[in-house]
C-alpha cells in the first residue's frame, strides 16, 4: 500500500516540471474541436514525460543564465535594518511595523475590490468624490492591521503572516543580516508552510522558521529540515507509510 501510494505520488502533476504552473494546452481557434483536442493530448504526452534536464536543454543554458532576475535589495535592507532600529522594542512591534507596510502597499487592491463590489450590487459606479470621501482601501487595511494586532486572524493571510514574521526576525537579530538569497527563500517559505506537511531547506531558513518568536513549523504543522540525511529518511518513511 505504501509503496503503490509513493509511486502514484510521483506519477501526480505536483512532481512534473512542465505542469509546476497547472496544466497548459496549445489552443487555436482556427482548427477544428477534433483535431484541437489530438493535439492537445499530443502536447500533454510530450510535456508529461519532459524531465528538468530535457526542459534545461530545450531552453538552452544561456537563455537560463539570461533570464530576468529579481532586484537585489539587500544592500538598502540592512541599511534600513540599521536606520529604523530605535523605532521598535519588541517582536511584536518589528512584525506589526512590517505587516502595516505590507498592507498600505495594498490599499488601491482594496479600494478596487470594493469599487467592484459596489458596481455588482447597485449597477454603477460610484463618484470619484464618493471613493475619495469613503477612502475604503485605508479603511480595510487598518481593520486588517488591527485585527493582527490583536491576534484574532488564527492561521488566515499565512503568506503576510510568514513574509513579515521571518523580516521581522532578521531585523532583530544584530548579528544577521539579510543575505541575496532570502528573497527568495523566504517566498518558498511562503509557498510552502500553510500547504505542505514537509518542507526541505538549507540551514538558515530552517533556523529562522523554528525560532522561538516565530515557530512557524509548529503554527503550520509542517516538517522543516535541512539536514540531507533527516530528509532522506522521511522521504523513505512517507513511502512506507
Amino acid at each position: 500500500m505504501g509503496i503503490n501510494l509513493f509511486i502514484a505520488q510521483m506519477n501526480s502533476y505536483g512532481t512534473k516540471v512542465a505542469f509546476i504552473y497547472g496544466t497548459q494546452h496549445p489552443h487555436n481557434s482556427a482548427i477544428s474541436p477534433e483535431e484541437q483536442l489530438v493535439i492537445q493530448k499530443a502536447f500533454h504526452d510530450q510535456m508529461w514525460t519532459m524531465s528538468l534536464c530535457d526542459m534545461v536543454n530545450i531552453m538552452g543554458i544561456d537563455q537560463i543564465r539570461n533570464m530576468p532576475r529579481f532586484k537585489d535589495i539587500t544592500s538598502q535592507l540592512n541599511k534600513d535594518k540599521v536606520k529604523h532600529a530605535h523605532e521598535n522594542n519588541s517582536f511584536k512591534q518589528l512584525f506589526l511595523s512590517e505587516i502595516a507596510g505590507v498592507v498600505d502597499c495594498y490599499k488601491p487592491l482594496f479600494e478596487d475590490a470594493m469599487i467592484y463590489l459596489f458596481e455588482k450590487e447597485y449597477w454603477y459606479k460610484p463618484t470619484n468624490e464618493e471613493i475619495k470621501k469613503t477612502d475604503s482601501g485605508k479603511s480595510i487595511a487598518n481593520a486588517i492591521y488591527n485585527l493582527f494586532k490583536m491576534n484574532k486572524l488564527g492561521k488566515y493571510f499565512p503568506s503576510v503572516v510568514i513574509g513579515a514574521g521571518l523580516y521581522a526576525s532578521v531585523r532583530q537579530d544584530i548579528q544577521r543580516k539579510f543575505k541575496t538569497n532570502d528573497m527568495s527563500d523566504f517566498r518558498h517559505a511562503q509557498a510552502a508552510l500553510p500547504y505542505f506537511d514537509y518542507f526541505f531547506t538549507e540551514n538558515s531558513l530552517r533556523d529562522l522558521i523554528k525560532r522561538n518568536n516565530l515557530r512557524f513549523d509548529k503554527k503550520y504543522s509542517c516538517v522543516v529540515e535541512s539536514n540531507p540525511c533527516e530528509a532522506f529518511t522521511l522521504l523513505k518513511q512517507i513511502g512506507n507509510s
